[in-house]
């Protein structure tokens, strides 16, 4: 017959060994579950927009769509981060990353207004040349 104690110290060490292979694998999935690899398409109406500006709000972290549009963001996010989305006379777009965000997004920024002090332009108004007798009187104006 065996001996009992003999057993119960292979069942405990066997025992041990599982509870830690256990845990290495749930601390893995949590891990995973934190963090995400962010790839994606900026695009507006006309199509991908290359040379849009990702970048998490609060960092210096920031990536460049390539010419298609696409881009792959340089570092892991986390839940809570909040992405910024934006491209020259185009209306900036925030992302919140959250645990239901996909590892692949496609964003559209719409066309907006731009401000400069305090007077609001549209990106298709066009630029009005100031008159001859008007650039004459600047020049006259800064020689004195």
């Amino acid at each position: 017959m065996k001996n009992p104690i003999a057993l119960n110290r292979i069942d405990s060490q066997t025992l041990k060994g599982f509870i830690c292979v256990l845990a290495m694998l749930l601390s893995l999935s949590v891990t995973a579950t934190n963090s995400l690899t962010l790839e994606g398409l900026v695009a507006s109406s006309d199509g991908p927009l290359p040379g849009a500006t990702i970048h998490i709000k609060g960092t210096e972290t920031v990536t460049v769509t390539d010419k298609e549009g696409k881009f792959k963001f340089p570092v892991e996010l986390k839940s809570g981060d909040v992405l910024v989305f934006s491209f020259i006379g185009l209306e900036t777009q925030e992302l919140v990353i959250t645990d239901e965000t996909p590892s692949y997004i496609e964003i559209t920024l719409s066309q907006g207004d731009i401000y400069i002090a305090d007077a609001p332009m549209t990106a298709h108004q066009p630029y009005k040349r100031p008159s001859i007798a008007t650039r004459l009187w600047a020049k006259v104006k800064s020689v004195f």
